[in-house]
């Protein structure tokens, strides 16, 4: 297919390159020996001003959100008929006695360091955990992935992580326990199967969405880098995406590049969405994405606009489409609103 020519504009001399790190890093402070705390997923927290990128996301919507869906659907299934470790072979950092004694403060429940001091519990442990953890969600919880179960998932998916690391499984709880409950709730998981694996899809067995990547985020990447030297900008984007082929139905619908200001510089408004996927994803080159990058910037969008604490959302609920649009999809409100600065005054 031919480029189309203001589809190339990297110039690669004007990159600046940094050591990449992981985003998601557990604290300098950290101490295995501590209970789980409820803390920030760093990607949102330091990401969450882009919220122009969600235009970009109702436009590419008619491309990618039914696959993803299903994509993130079969993986929580799959997932959770999937059983936990034998207690006998896996001792599970935060079991409910566990968890008790942490948030207890070491009053009730499980010493997990030191067997000698168990403590009777008296009842259901559930129940004592909400005694303690007043925003304890037991619904979520039962429904949440235990370090057992995943470790069992990571051995069947063939998710390629060296396990053999000192307190593996704790520290990957503690590292995307997000709310602080002992266990990965099904956002905190899908999150951890997108972060741990998109860097090497390839190379595990299963889940690790490798078929919507090889057929439709690789090959759109490859589009937009014109001139192949592995990287793109938010003008690439931006000019690339008027080429994505949507359904002749959906065609007029949430189509940022309809909102067309009255101005001889900076005409069309939306850019700033193609400006604000780059700046929520980069981390290697400044402005610009690689091929990783502009995977995992897809993947974790669509977590986003898709995922809750216990299900996989199949409409535009999350993502508050609605907010953005009029009924038929075609009227952008807050464009609407801007324009009327632009009439002329009675």
């Amino acid at each position: 297919m031919e480029k189309p020519p203001k589809l190339c504009s990297t110039d690669i001399d004007e990159i600046k390159f940094k050591k990449p790190g992981d985003q998601m890093s557990l604290d300098d402070k950290y101490n295995v020996f501590n209970g789980p705390i409820a803390k920030p997923n760093k990607y949102i927290s330091e990401t969450e001003k882009f919220d122009q990128i969600v235009y970009l996301f109702d436009y590419i919507d008619d491309v990618f959100q039914e696959e993803m869906v299903t994509e993130f659907s079969n993986l929580l299934k799959e997932a959770r008929s999937i059983g936990e470790e034998d207690p006998k072979k896996f001792d599970d950092p935060y079991t409910p006695e566990k968890l008790i004694f942490y948030f207890s403060k070491g009053n009730e429940g499980r010493d997990p360091w030191k067997a000698s001091k168990n403590k009777l519990i008296m009842g259901d442990p559930i129940e004592l955990i909400k005694k303690y953890k007043f925003d304890f969600n037991v619904d979520a919880w039962k429904q949440s992935f235990s370090a057992s179960k995943i470790s069992n998932i990571i051995k069947v998916f063939g998710w390629g992580m060296n396990t053999n690391v000192p307190y593996f499984y704790k520290k990957l709880i503690d590292k995307y326990d997000f709310n602080g409950n002992g266990r990965l709730d099904a956002k905190e998981f899908i999150f951890f199967a997108i972060w741990e694996n998109y860097k090497q899809y390839k190379q595990c067995k299963q889940f690790c969405f490798k078929k919507i990547i090889d057929e439709k985020i690789d090959p759109l990447f490859s589009f937009l880098d014109c001139d192949k030297d592995g990287y793109i900008n938010s003008e690439n984007i931006w000019e690339g995406l008027k080429y994505l082929k949507r359904s002749e139905i959906n065609k007029e619908k949430y189509n940022f590049y309809k909102c067309e200001l009255p101005k001889p510089f900076n005409r069309f408004y939306r850019t700033n969405a193609a400006n604000d996927f780059v700046l929520k994803n980069f981390n290697v080159a400044d402005g610009y994405l690689n091929r990783e990058e502009f995977i995992k910037g897809i993947l974790l969008g669509y977590w986003e606009r898709q995922v809750n604490l216990i299900n996989i959302v199949c409409d535009d609920t999350l993502n508050k489409k609605a907010e953005r649009w009029d009924p038929t999809g075609k009227q952008d409100l807050d464009c609407n609103d801007l324009m009327q600065m632009y009439l002329p005054h009675k």
